[in-house]
């Protein structure tokens, strides 16, 4: 066979092919290919399985400690009750005390509890136990403020709970290693870049602006002065390093491939 017409059947055994290609048949099978590909993709992304995410629950019930804490303030509550008890007890009878014998011998001789005479007690101190021990008031006095005492504490962690999202990414923001941006093979490298200066920015407003430094609640005034000045700076101070640290990677990445061209 001549090379001419050797060179003609190839190209037309190529026209075949092209038009095999785009044949329905060869449509359809493509099509359906595809198809499988993009259901299968969908069952894996929909696919029902344990995702994890890192995170710490009640962070403020590990970072910020209640100082006095209810501990103490119960027991320095019930060491004052019994204190001032004692110090009732403390007190001598005055019926027929010396110190009152004048005003008692002003009184008329007929008065039954003036006239007799009077007989030293045992004890020369005033007990009020006797009648305290029966009284409502007395026995549910304790009780009582220590139910105060938990609700207070009960409102103040339930204001402490409210920053647990900030104390969240205060420790993502703790725990990140930005050196990985620097990757080469980082997916979507500007529109990431963008989103971390866009959170930071918001993040720094919102830290500041709902992180108060304290507020009145109730019987408690709670002061968060010493915690907003550790935690409120973080995302303003990662927000300065990221504008200086995302351009030097760009640079860096422009130099690079300049001297590869």
């Amino acid at each position: 066979m001549e090379y001419a017409q050797f060179e003609k059947e190839i190209v037309i055994e190529e026209e075949d092919e092209d038009k095999g290609a785009t044949s329905p048949a060869k449509k359809a099978k493509k099509k359906k290919e595809e198809e499988e590909k993009r259901k299968k993709l969908e069952e894996e992304m929909t696919h029902e399985r344990v995702l994890t995410k890192r995170q710490v629950s009640n962070l403020h019930q590990k970072w910020f400690f209640q100082e006095p804490s209810i501990e103490t303030f119960k027991r320095e509550l019930d060491n004052f009750f019994e204190t001032s008890i004692e110090s009732i007890q403390m007190i001598e009878r005055w019926s027929k005390h010396p110190d009152f014998a004048p005003y008692a011998n002003a009184l008329e001789e007929w008065d039954e509890i003036i006239g007799e005479k009077w007989i030293m007690p045992e004890n020369k101190y005033l007990s009020i136990l006797w009648y305290l021990k029966d009284n409502k008031d007395y026995n549910r006095f304790r009780p009582e403020m220590h139910r105060m005492l938990e609700t207070s504490f009960k409102r103040v962690d339930s204001m402490l709970s409210d920053l647990d999202d900030k104390l969240d990414f205060y420790w993502r923001d703790a725990n990140t290693d930005f050196s990985i941006l620097a990757n080469d093979r980082l997916k979507d490298q500007t529109y990431i870049f963008t989103s971390l200066l866009r959170l930071y920015n918001l993040q720094a407003d919102e830290f500041s602006e709902q992180i108060i430094p304290g507020c009145d609640l109730g019987l408690f005034k709670l002061n968060l002065g010493k915690a907003r000045d550790i935690v409120v700076p973080k995302p303003k101070a990662t927000l300065t390093y990221l504008e200086e640290f995302l351009p030097e990677i760009m640079r860096k990445r422009v130099h690079k491939m300049r001297d590869w061209l």
